[in-house]
């Protein structure tokens, strides 16, 4: 989890209108995977915007994946309940409360695994919204290829980790690359 003194430098009003965002948008999602429980899963891509006057760049064609939000529902579920006060302005959101700074990463990051990119507050000292890729071979025998796109779009962060391996690796393999 990203330390949460960084959203401290973000400002209060900055985090209310945020957490309020964050929270709409697991809401929705949770509402998605109540409606779909029963189907078979699916990768769809959603239209979610984040507000420029609140978050550092944008999601790059985010796309719900139902196999993943049924894993993270549990955090997501939990993440949102406990920022339900700051969301709908019963609480209100003090930079200096660490407890609210946690709570609001934690939905954070609960949304950023449901779709698979960095959401960042404007002003933090973290990237830009956007894909990221992590990965992390502890003992590859053969080949690897984690990423192959067409068109692959926006700014990519990627943390690697690799132990021992023996073969070829291809972290990233993309036709054309567009910013």
């Amino acid at each position: 989890m990203t330390e949460p003194i960084t959203l401290a430098l973000v400002g209060g009003a900055l985090l209310t209108e945020g957490v309020r965002f964050l929270y709409d948008q697991a809401g929705e999602l949770l509402r998605r995977r109540r409606e779909r429980r029963d189907a078979a899963p699916t990768r769809e891509p959603v239209a979610i915007e984040l507000p420029a006057e609140v978050f550092d760049g944008q999601l790059v064609d985010p796309v719900l994946d139902d196999a993943r939000l049924a894993q993270v529902e549990p955090a997501l579920r939990d993440a949102w309940a406990q920022t339900a006060g700051y969301a709908q302005g019963i609480d209100p959101v003090e930079v200096t409360d660490r407890a609210a700074l946690v709570r609001i990463d934690q939905l954070r990051v609960a949304l950023e695994a449901a779709l698979g990119q960095r959401i960042t507050f404007r002003g933090e000292q973290r990237e830009s919204s956007g894909v990221r890729i992590t990965l992390r071979i502890d003992e590859l025998w053969g080949s690897a290829r984690t990423v192959d796109v067409g068109v692959l779009k926006g700014d990519l962060v990627i943390d690697e980790t690799i132990g021992r391996a023996t073969g070829d690796i291809v972290v990233v393999r993309a036709d054309r690359i567009e910013n």
